[in-house]
């Protein structure tokens, strides 16, 4: 099953912003980003996050953007990350999708996992990346 992101999920009506994002993605990662603003929301304030990719954009072949599973966060309380990687709430935030159960990918400022481990994977100072196993 697949959905869309929804603007308007929990308090969430004024934190989600979305550019010229894609295609419905897999239920699982909409609710990684639920889980994530919930979790993140116990020890920083996130008042905005900007979602600047999902099924959209230029990504390798095998991507799991492609599969509706994966999604760019570039901004964090109006603030891009790649200007303010030093944020407690990035970090936090960041943190909170490793937490996720069905959480695959999670590559930004912080640290690059996959599956929970550390991965070599460059290019995501500047927006954290996450992606989850199931497609449903």
């Amino acid at each position: 099953m697949y959905r869309e992101i929804p603007s308007c999920m929990l308090r969430l009506s004024s934190i989600i912003s979305r550019c010229n994002v894609g295609e419905e993605v897999s239920s699982s990662l909409v609710d990684a980003l639920i889980f994530a603003l919930n979790s993140a929301s116990t020890e920083v304030e996130i008042s905005h996050v900007h979602i600047s990719a999902t099924t959209n954009g230029t990504n390798g072949q095998y991507s799991n953007h492609y599969k509706r599973r994966a999604m760019d966060i570039s901004g964090i309380n109006n603030q891009s990350i790649y200007s303010n990687q030093s944020s407690e709430e990035i970090k936090v935030f960041q943190e909170s999708f490793d937490n996720y159960s069905d959480i695959r990918e999670n590559f930004g400022p912080y640290f690059h996992h996959k599956l929970g481990e550390n991965h070599n994977v460059g290019g995501h100072n500047d927006h954290i990346h996450v992606s989850t196993n199931n497609c449903q």
